[in-house]
């Protein structure tokens, strides 16, 4: 039996801020708009339908900003540019964590950290440059 990661959600403040978040300076795709009883939410994957998916939730009757468990530490993605998106997502308003830099004990791997409009710590990981 194979068990493969499918799908990680977030709740967030507004889908369709976060939808264009991690599409337009992240480079995700989206994939599906889902609309239930009591949430709404976007679905965002890598382009060509590889990897698992995020599903970007705000539930209908909650109020204000996002609260922030200690359950969750950080979201990873993996690119071929991790400086090119660094400043991607900088420009596009993300908060900047952690410039690109060597992965400590991988140095032929960089990675870099910023904050997403929720507050959320992602994770850039990618070969290192030059």
């Amino acid at each position: 039996m194979t068990t493969t990661v499918t799908m990680s959600a977030l709740e967030v403040a507004d889908p369709e801020r976060s939808a264009r978040f991690y599409t337009e300076a992240l480079g995700l795709k989206r994939v599906q708009d889902v609309t239930g009883s009591d949430f709404e939410a976007v679905l965002v994957g890598s382009p060509g339908g590889r990897g698992a998916m995020l599903e970007l939730a705000r539930h209908h009757g909650r109020e204000g900003g996002v609260e922030h468990g200690s359950g969750f530490w950080k979201l990873c993605l993996s690119t071929g540019d991790v400086a090119g998106l660094y400043g991607s997502a900088t420009a596009a308003g993300a908060r900047p964590v952690s410039p690109p830099r060597p992965l400590p004990g991988l140095e032929s791997m960089s990675f870099a950290l910023v904050e997403d409009p929720d507050g959320y710590l992602v994770e850039l990981v990618g070969p290192a440059s030059g």
